[in-house]
């Protein structure tokens, strides 16, 4: 029988693994600790809602507020605070700094030509600039502190085990060594790329010594304001809706959506239904993989397939939707994709180890989408 001496691979590397492809080539960072942080700041809150279920009169100065969620807003606010009241648009400036962060705000109503009027539960107010009376002392400094994000590196490993007689065999595959080196290699990228999609952040004692296990967080446990479940049928309202939403804080107006095939099929027809055809872009010196590239009023969206949504029955109709600047490959010491060599050297024969201590920092959660269910398109 005659064989062909090499063997096709369904797969290349980089096909399997387009996170950690685009999370490498954007920031590529080392740590010095398995435990790796990182600080973010969001925007101070602009928008408040008065919180009092009978509202309060035109006249009324002192009043109650939250953020929509019966949190404490008031150290947003300070004396000269400039507030309007989106729904009658009238001008309120704050009189006095309040107490505490659950205080109520007392304020002089009805600024400059507007007129005072009743407010509702749940009304919205624009913080949308400060006063400062003519020879006052210095206001009060307002400074918003910083989130410690954390997340953990993850130890994985793929062992190259050659018995001293299977070095000598002839294979009509090639040279055992390198068919097992590729072929680890592969299955190395693709467990780096499921703990970037599916991890969960966790740090236990092992069973050694000062062991310790720690897993890495992912993509869909940190991604949790932007979920939406389209219930089967995408239509362009509902897709610009959440659009707007993950595209409001970002600082490039370019997005990478990683797609089941089915999630792929249904923004292709989308996009021809509204005339607006993807079109295929090589995007191999940015990002390591082709794309097809959706240009819309929002932003640009780079959308890329990928292997452990599409395989995955139940998650071929969604897509994660990624902002690469806020994404980084961070690996302990010196441990990036490593090959270990001859790591038992007391066998007959030898090991190698294909060998990782890597996480996925993930920045500012808002910036992020999972979007499920999408089998159909309808304008």
């Amino acid at each position: 029988q005659n064989f062909m001496d090499n063997i096709l691979w369904l797969e290349e590397v980089k096909d399997g693994a387009p996170i950690l492809g685009v999370a490498s080539r954007i920031s590529n960072l080392p740590t010095d600790d398995y435990i790796f942080n990182h600080w973010q700041m969001e925007p101070a809150r602009r928008i408040v809602t008065i919180n009092n279920g009978a509202g309060y009169t035109a006249g009324a100065t002192a009043l109650t507020i939250d953020d929509a969620a019966g949190g404490g807003v008031s150290n947003n606010i300070r004396s000269g605070s400039l507030i309007k009241v989106e729904r009658t648009s009238e001008v309120m400036r704050v009189s006095a700094d309040p107490a505490s962060n659950t205080a109520d705000i007392t304020v002089v109503r009805g600024i400059g030509s507007t007129a005072a009027a009743a407010l509702l539960d749940n009304d919205e107010l624009i913080l949308f600039s400060v006063v400062r009376e003519d020879g006052s002392a210095a206001p009060t400094m307002i400074s918003d502190d910083p989130t410690k994000i954390q997340n953990y590196t993850q130890q994985i490993t793929q062992t190259i085990k050659i018995t001293s007689r299977l070095a000598k065999t002839y294979l009509r595959t090639g040279p055992a060594y390198e068919k097992y080196k590729r072929e680890m290699l592969i299955k190395m990228f693709r467990f780096i790329e499921g703990a970037f999609l599916h991890g969960e952040k966790s740090d236990v004692a092992g069973s050694g010594a000062g062991a310790r296990i720690s897993t890495t967080d992912g993509l869909f446990s940190f991604v949790t304001t932007n979920v939406k479940d389209f219930g089967g049928t995408v239509t362009e309202a509902s897709l610009l809706t959440e659009m707007e939403l993950v595209f409001r804080f970002s600082k490039k107006r370019e997005k990478l959506m990683l797609a089941g095939g089915i999630a792929m099929s249904t923004i292709e027809r989308l996009a021809r239904l509204q005339n607006n055809p993807l079109v295929l872009l090589n995007y191999d010196r940015t990002y390591g993989i082709e794309v097809r590239s959706w240009v819309t009023t929002h932003g640009t969206i780079q959308i890329v397939y990928h292997p452990e949504l599409g395989n995955v029955t139940s998650r071929n109709d969604w897509a994660l939707v990624l902002d690469p600047q806020m994404l980084a490959y961070r690996y302990f010491g010196d441990e990036d994709i490593d090959l270990r060599l001859d790591v038992d050297p007391n066998q007959l024969g030898w090991t190698d180890e294909w060998i990782t201590d890597c996480g996925l920092q993930m920045g500012h959660e808002k910036t992020h989408a999972e979007w499920r269910n999408m089998t159909n398109a309808a304008v």
